[in-house]
């Protein structure tokens, strides 16, 4: 599992102009290292959201839940989704099933919008 890990300062550091500013004559700052480089620290850096708690550690992919690793997977698009639909409505997974009517949902929702907008 590769994994982006900030180890100089959290990501919404910089965000909220909280980011240390260079002065000029500087060097660039060093890019962010991958967790494929062995991070230096186990401590994921500003991750966490409690005022008096600390920055979680990294912990074995083994003690992670199997969906986790499924977070990254594109899910179908509407499109590839009615395809499939149309070639065999059995062939579709019960997720898959959900999905599609969910987005048949959504679009129908917007074009009802749009024309009342009109």
């Amino acid at each position: 599992m590769l994994r982006s890990v900030a180890l100089r300062q959290p990501m919404w550091a910089a965000a909220r102009g909280l980011a240390k500013k260079a002065k000029k004559g500087d060097a660039a700052p060093a890019p962010l290292k991958q967790a494929a480089e062995a991070p230096s620290s186990s401590v994921v850096v500003g991750l966490n959201i409690l005022k008096e708690g600390q920055d979680p550690e990294l912990r074995p992919d083994s003690e992670y839940p199997e969906w986790v690793w499924t977070l990254h997977e594109e899910r179908p698009s509407l499109q590839t989704l009615k395809a499939k639909h149309e070639d065999d409505p059995e062939s579709l997974t019960e997720l898959e099933q959900r999905r599609l009517y969910k987005l048949w949902n959504r679009a129908r929702i917007k074009e009802n919008n749009a024309m009342l907008k009109k």
